[in-house]
C-alpha cells in the first residue's frame, strides 16, 4: 500500500501594512453562515433608535467573508486569547447549560 505524503502548510507571505485601510467598530456579533469553502460573518453596532425613544437598535456595520483556512487561523487566535483571559482571571468559564429533561 502506498503511503500518502503528509501535506505541510505553506509558509505565509510577509504582511504589508496599509495605514490607509480603515477600521470598523462593532460591539455585536450577529451571526455566520457558510457557502462552499467560505464563511460569512456579520457584525453590528448598537445605536439609539431613530424614533427618539430610548430603545436601541443593532445596525449592521460590517460583513466579513473568510475562506476556511483563514477562519481556522482566526479561531485558533481567538481560542488562545480567551485561554489567556481565563488564566489571568479576566473572564470565568461558564458551566455548561443544564439540559432540559
Amino acid at each position: 500500500m502506498a503511503k500518502t505524503p503528509v501535506k505541510t502548510p505553506a509558509k505565509k507571505p510577509p504582511i504589508i501594512d496599509d495605514p490607509a485601510v480603515g477600521e470598523t467598530f462593532a460591539d455585536d456579533f450577529v451571526g455566520l453562515y457558510g457557502i462552499g469553502p467560505n464563511f460569512h460573518l456579520t457584525f453590528a453596532t448598537r445605536r439609539p433608535a431613530q424614533d427618539g425613544s430610548e430603545a436601541l437598535t443593532r445596525r449592521v456595520t460590517n460583513r466579513l467573508v473568510l475562506p476556511l483556512d483563514a477562519l481556522l487561523d482566526m479561531y485558533n487566535s481567538l481560542q488562545a486569547a480567551v485561554s489567556r483571559l481565563e488564566t489571568t482571571g479576566v473572564i470565568k468559564v461558564r458551566p455548561p447549560a443544564a439540559k432540559p429533561e
